[in-house]
């Protein structure tokens, strides 16, 4: 919402009027029921409303490929990262009950199986037009240029 906010300020006549209105919303939640993550969320949505009113300063700054690529793939990370980390944590849990640093060990490498497992993910399934989802658009295409023919429509 402040993406758009912030957009749509730029043309108008009262463009901190607009950015005020979801704070407004935010310290209103607040103050019903005072939670820490909904202050954290609020700041970084405003600071984030004010980079982007005030200029390209997060659009200038230098990204490094790796994290372009974690963002684009974060979708699919959220998606898979739960049950995989849950076979991780028994797995670990199973076969090293009273062992700290070895499930220590076994956390960081659920962060690893879950980003490979969402990086796959992506790749085969929700990137359109790579792997398992091209041959369903091929399908889709099919059926699509078949109801344009005059001879099948009803």
């Amino acid at each position: 919402i402040i993406y758009w906010i912030s957009n749509r300020q730029r043309n108008s006549r009262y463009p901190t009027l607009w950015l005020l209105l979801p704070v407004l919303v935010v310290i209103a939640a607040l103050l019903v029921d005072f939670r820490s993550r909904i202050a954290v969320a609020g700041a970084v949505m405003l600071i984030l409303g004010l980079a982007r009113y005030y200029g390209s300063i997060l659009e200038n700054l230098p990204i490094p490929y790796f994290l372009t690529y974690l963002g684009r793939i974060s979708y699919s990370i959220f998606l898979v990262h739960f049950p995989l980390c849950m076979v991780v944590n028994a797995t670990f849990f199973h076969f090293f009950p009273d062992q700290p640093v070895t499930n220590a060990c076994g956390l960081i490498l659920a962060l690893g199986v879950s980003i490979l497992g969402g990086a796959i993910f992506f790749r085969w399934i929700e990137n359109n037009g790579n792997g398992l989802i091209h041959g369903w658009g091929k399908t889709r295409d099919a059926v699509a240029s078949a109801t344009k023919n005059p001879r099948f429509r009803a």
